[in-house]
C-alpha cells in the first residue's frame, strides 16, 4: 500500500537502521507526483497529527513488513524531525 500511495513522489526511506547507533542508510526516490492527503488515507494501522500527541502503537499490530511513514498532514514537502 505505501510503495503505491508513494509512486512517483520524491522521497527519501532509511534503510539499515542500527540499534543505539544513530547510523543508517538512506534511498532518494526521485518523482514528480504530489501525494493524496495523509490524513485522508485508510491503510494506515496508527497515526497521529502534530507534536502534542505521541503515537502509541505495538509493532505486533502490523505483523510482517512494517513501514513507518513522517510526513505533513497536507503532503507539503520538507520534514523538520528529531
Amino acid at each position: 500500500m505505501i510503495d503505491a500511495y508513494l509512486e512517483d513522489v520524491l522521497h527519501h526511506e532509511i534503510t539499515s537502521l542500527s540499534g543505539g547507533s544513530g547510523e543508517f542508510d538512506v534511498i532518494v526516490h526521485s518523482g514528480q507526483t504530489v501525494p493524496a492527503i495523509p490524513v485522508d488515507q485508510e491503510f494506515w494501522l496508527a497515526s497521529t497529527i502534530g507534536n502534542s500527541e505521541p503515537l502509541i502503537w505495538s509493532v505486533g499490530d502490523g505483523g510482517g513488513n512494517i513501514a513507518f511513514v513522517m510526513m505533513n498532514s497536507d503532503a507539503s514537502p520538507t520534514v523538520d524531525a528529531t
